[in-house]
C-alpha cells in the first residue's frame, strides 16, 4: 500500500491573508492557497515525516520573502482583493477550468457544496492505494529480427487493485469528526485520482488544521 498527503495553506503578509501565488510556486491549480505534496511511500510514518520536513522548507522560504504561512481552514477574501485578482492575467484559477468529480461513501451525502463567493478552505488531503507488479516482454517496441535478443528482458509493470477503502475513510471521518464538523467540511468525500503508480483514492474531508499525526495510528 502507497500513502501520500497534500497540505493547503494560506498566506499572509503584515498579518493580511494575500493570494498565495504572490509568495509561492508551490500551487495546485487554486491560486489563493498553496499547497505542498508528498511523494507515494510505503508507510504512513515516513509520509509524515516527510511532509512535517517539506512544510519547514516551504516556511523558511516564505519567511526569506516576506511573508508567513498561515495554518487556517478558511478564509474569506474581499472583493477588492477578488477584483485585483482578476486585472492579473497571469493568474489562472485552474481548479475552475478542471473537472473534479467527487464522490461520498455516504449515499445520502451530497458533495461539491457551493462556497460563498471569495471564501476558499484548505484541506490535508490523504491518498491511498495498493498496487501489484507484472513483467511482459516488451516485443511492440522491437523489431522482429531481434526479438531473440530480448528474450529475457522483462519490463516491470504497476497496475491498480481494489481494497477496501470505504472502510478505511469511515475511520477517518468518525476519528476526525469533530475537526469535520467544526470547519463545516462535509465526512467521506473522495476522488479517484491518476497516480505513478496507476490510480489512487483522494480523501478530501480534512481540515488542515488536523493533528495529522493521529494518522499513523490510524493508517
Amino acid at each position: 500500500m502507497k500513502f501520500g498527503l497534500e497540505f493547503e495553506f494560506f498566506v499572509s503578509n503584515n498579518g493580511v491573508i494575500v493570494p498565495a501565488y504572490l509568495a509561492t510556486t508551490n500551487l495546485d491549480g487554486n491560486p489563493f492557497l498553496g499547497e505542498i505534496k508528498t511523494q507515494p511511500l510505503d508507510n504512513i510514518v515516513d509520509t509524515i515525516f516527510e511532509l512535517e520536513k517539506l512544510i519547514y522548507l516551504e516556511q523558511q522560504k516564505l519567511i526569506a520573502k516576506g511573508y508567513k504561512m498561515e495554518i487556517i481552514p478558511c478564509h474569506q477574501f474581499t472583493i477588492d482583493q477578488l477584483v485585483d485578482f482578476r486585472k492579473n492575467r497571469y493568474a489562472v484559477n485552474k481548479k475552475e477550468l478542471e473537472v473534479l468529480e467527487e464522490f461520498s461513501i455516504y449515499s445520502n451525502n451530497k458533495t461539491g457544496k457551493i462556497l460563498k463567493k471569495g471564501e476558499t478552505k484548505a484541506s490535508l488531503q490523504v491518498n491511498i492505494s495498493e498496487h501489484k507488479t507484472f513483467n511482459y516482454l516488451e516485443y511492440n517496441k522491437i523489431s522482429v529480427d531481434d526479438k531473440h535478443k530480448y528474450e529475457s528482458s522483462n519490463v516491470v509493470k504497476h497496475y491498480s487493485c481494489v481494497f477496501n477503502y470505504l472502510s478505511i475513510l469511515q475511520k477517518l471521518d468518525n476519528s476526525f469528526s469533530t475537526d469535520i464538523s467544526t470547519t463545516k467540511r462535509t465526512k467521506g468525500v473522495y476522488a479517484i485520482k491518476e497516480g505513478i503508480f496507476g490510480d489512487r483514492i483522494e480523501y478530501r474531508s480534512l481540515p488542515n488544521t488536523i493533528d495529522y499525526k493521529k494518522l499513523i495510528t490510524l493508517l
